[in-house]
């Protein structure tokens, strides 16, 4: 069965581990970023402390309604789908575009003992590219050397009825799997992931959120909070590191925002 989601950015995850390590030696134990909310309703990555307010994206004029335009679509190509992206003159200052790193670095989930119900989010966490994906485009960016950080992806698919369908998909993946194993690149010591559906912000059209956090392992104290929408026919995805609720809610409306101007406008002249 097909079923697959854009990847977690090996940025991040290289990040995240270069500051749990620098962490660790400087104080001689083992450092824990992060803990889950006991409010499950909300879509939130908890930090270390509140993003400083020169890390904050400025807010988009843009409606994100995600909602398409009349008429036929507008085959994607990659090129153009990097236009609606977000980049550095979206975000206030504070913010740097990380470079590509090794593709292989990457957050790899298994379905271990107890994780049954897991396959089809397992497949569709480890896959490359969405089912059915005409384009893709990506970027990265980090707050800081202690974060935080956000990927965002933008993914074509045939038309908004096949977003749609990816999006309910992911839904219905994330609500019968409770926790699963992960491991970096396949390697090292596995750890102990907790999946939970949290409320998503509501830009786009059939937007999903999911919260993974980590206990044990390479990855112990590792938390992420993954939101994907639609903007007519392609799913955008955004992974947060180090964000608290309100903020994931800014930096969602933003990029939704611009991807809503650009893939059912066009970009600015």
């Amino acid at each position: 069965m097909d079923t697959t989601l854009s990847r977690v950015s090996s940025t991040a995850i290289r990040r995240w581990l270069a500051l749990v390590a620098a962490v660790a030696l400087s104080a001689g134990c083992t450092v824990q970023l992060g803990s889950s909310s006991a409010n499950d309703t909300e879509a939130t990555s908890a930090s270390t402390g509140p993003p400083s307010t020169a890390s904050l994206p400025t807010a988009s004029a843009a409606s994100p309604s995600g909602q398409a335009a009349p008429g036929a679509p507008v085959p994607r190509t990659t090129q153009g789908m990097s236009h609606a992206l977000l980049a550095l003159d979206d975000v206030a200052a504070g913010f740097t575009v990380e470079p590509p790193t090794d593709p292989a670095d990457t957050l790899d989930l298994s379905a271990g003992p107890g994780t049954s119900g897991c396959g089809d989010f397992v497949a569709m966490t480890n896959a490359a590219h969405l089912p059915g994906s005409t384009a893709t485009a990506s970027i990265s960016f980090s707050g800081g050397q202690d974060g935080p950080f956000v990927d965002e992806t933008l993914e074509a698919q045939p038309d908004a009825n096949a977003a749609a369908s990816v999006l309910e998909l992911l839904r219905k993946s994330i609500a019968s799997c409770s926790r699963v194993r992960a491991t970096v690149s396949g390697n090292g010591t596995p750890s102990q992931v907790l999946v939970r559906v949290v409320k998503a912000p509501a830009y786009g059209a059939h937007p999903v959120a999911v919260r993974l956090t980590a206990s044990g392992g390479d990855l112990d104290g590792f938390e992420m909070t993954t939101v994907a929408t639609a903007v007519a026919d392609t799913v955008l995805t955004l992974d947060f590191i180090g964000f608290y609720p309100e903020d994931i809610d800014a930096v969602t409306y933003d990029a939704v925002g611009k991807a809503t101007a650009v893939l059912l406008v066009g970009p600015a002249t």
